[in-house]
């Protein structure tokens, strides 16, 4: 899911030959495609910052999660 801001970007790039995107009406949008390696996806959805937000799978999501923890721990230091 990429917010406003990063949605046209996005959407103006082929980042899979599967890919669907789905504009909504808020100006937002959905992507959705097959990826083969879980670093370079996390890698990507956090060079996005806020703008976007990784939903499926959730167990990618949950791995996205306890990084972005150990990130806010390290920082906070």
């Amino acid at each position: 899911f990429f917010k406003p801001q990063a949605a046209c970007y996005v959407s103006e790039r082929i980042w899979s030959d599967d890919q669907k995107v789905t504009a909504q009406h808020d100006g937002s949008l959905k992507l959705e495609f097959t990826a083969t390696s879980r670093p370079e996806v996390i890698s990507w959805v956090l060079s996005f910052g806020r703008e976007a937000e990784l939903l499926e799978p959730l167990d990618l999501r949950r791995e996205l999660e306890a990084l972005v923890q150990e990130l806010a721990t390290t920082y906070r230091q």
